[in-house]
């Protein structure tokens, strides 16, 4: 079984792998299908970096916003990574902040809590051009002010308005059937 490729595909099957990360405190989960494949491997990766030592790491808030994912977890840290620096996070219609991985110090390697850092702000950041219903290419668009990150496909006319049916559709593309928001 290669680790690198073989990654759930259900939400349950995801928690059934990481039980300890969907098992601590939590305000909601929404895993849509485009991203849901970039999240198994992000939680494959959080799990390697780990090692033995979860750390109690578990997710807070996994949401959409602006067109991307916002990805909130929670862990011990070590001793020495105590400081926070933010950084800019240009997207459609806003700037945002979030926390910057600390450096690592010359010759020493990165802690687990910056790797998983980098790690989330990678899988957050590349999400802006991944189409939230299926994975390919997209940019993020204004739909009456909602910001999402759709395909020409699945991207529905933007004047339609929230409460036309067609929205139901496109929510329906985007959302894993299995996904239970604010369960633990």
């Amino acid at each position: 079984m290669n680790a690198n490729h073989d990654h759930p595909s259900t939400v349950q099957a995801l928690k059934e792998r990481y039980p300890y990360m969907f098992a601590g405190t939590n305000i909601g989960f929404a895993l849509y299908r485009g991203w849901f494949e970039m999240f198994a491997r992000l939680c494959a990766d959080i799990d390697a970096a780990l090692c033995e030592n979860k750390r109690n790491f578990h997710w807070v808030q996994i949401k959409e916003k602006f067109g991307s994912y916002r990805l909130y977890y929670s862990m011990e840290r070590d001793p020495d990574d105590v400081s926070i620096s933010y950084e800019v996070v240009p997207g459609p219609g806003h700037v945002g902040l979030r926390p910057k991985a600390k450096p690592a110090r010359a010759n020493a390697p990165a802690s687990p809590a910056q790797v998983i850092r980098e790690l989330v702000n990678r899988a957050e950041d590349a999400t802006t051009s991944m189409c939230m219903a299926c994975g390919q290419p997209a940019k993020a668009h204004s739909y009456n002010g909602y910001y999402l990150t759709l395909c020409k496909e699945h991207s529905p006319n933007r004047r339609l308005s929230l409460s036309n049916p067609v929205w139901k559709k496109v929510w329906q593309a985007t959302k894993m059937p299995d996904d239970q928001e604010g369960s633990s």
